[in-house]
């Protein structure tokens, strides 16, 4: 509907599920059914009877590509975009990375495990770590600059681009411990003028939060310091949706040496 009220003049708007049912009564109720037409199916399987100038979708999902959502749009680019341009909004994304410290989640959720009721049970410790969390993280734990890890121009990429790996440095601001590293990520719709939605911890908080990796064991840094490693990210084979990711960290500073491989799912 805010599309056909800026001009479109002609919009599909492609709906799985039932809500699609809804969708044609408020169109409708509203007076816009002359220019919106509803395609209830999978944007994969549908047709339409002509190719389109812009492609409008909110496919972002926890570090952006979780779910694999922007997949089924890159599909629509080829299939119904205008041979001559098409124009996809958002038009182009970037994860960032920092480093934060949590020694609160630490002591609670991860050295919870290495003595309970006088057992130790360090193995689930190592195994809680493997999923990351999505959670809000406050500025006031971000101890490093913010880094660019990857950004995609959504015009141009295509699916295989979105498995990457990227290395990123950090450099510290203060004498801190870092227990994790957080990512987010933004996204830029070129329009008349610039409009960006940020998924920042600096910015509002949204209900994509920031995904944030702990890592096996607390780095203690100095500031000025740099913490350089590679962040690696591909579709998990068994389940396209969720997302398998390395994070390879090479630390040498004053009062510790850090070296690791760890590997998470997000799912």
């Amino acid at each position: 509907m805010f599309a056909a009220t800026a001009g479109a003049r002609k919009v599909y708007a492609v709906e799985c599920s039932g809500i699609a049912v809804q969708a044609r009564e408020i169109i409708k109720e509203n007076r816009l059914d002359h220019i919106i037409t509803v395609v209830q199916g999978k944007l994969e399987e549908i047709d339409l009877p002509e190719k389109v100038d812009i492609i409008v979708s909110e496919w972002m999902g926890y570090f952006l590509l979780y779910e694999s959502m922007l997949n089924s749009v890159l599909d629509a680019r080829k299939k119904f975009g205008n041979p001559a341009g098409v124009k996809l909004l958002p038009d182009r994304a970037t994860i960032y990375v920092t480093a934060i410290e949590d020694d609160d989640y630490w002591g609670r959720k991860v050295c919870f495990w290495n003595d309970l009721y006088g057992l130790n049970f360090s193995h689930v410790q190592r195994l809680s770590l493997v999923e990351p969390l999505v959670e809000i993280v406050d500025p006031k734990q971000i101890c490093t600059d913010v880094a660019t890890l990857v950004s995609f121009d959504l015009d141009k990429i295509d699916i295989p681009d979105l498995s990457f790996s990227q290395p990123f440095t950090l450099k510290f601001k203060r004498n801190d411990t870092v227990h994790a590293i957080a990512t987010h990520f933004d996204t830029t719709f070129a329009c008349h003028e610039n409009v960006v939605l940020s998924t920042s911890p600096y910015s509002t908080p949204t209900h994509w939060k920031q995904t944030v990796f702990y890592l096996v064991e607390p780095i203690r840094v100095v500031k000025g310091e740099e913490l350089r490693g590679t962040l690696t990210c591909t579709p998990n084979p068994n389940n396209h949706r969720d997302l398998d990711i390395r994070i390879t960290i090479d630390f040498k500073g004053v009062q510790s040496v850090y070296k690791v491989i760890q590997d998470y799912r997000l799912r």
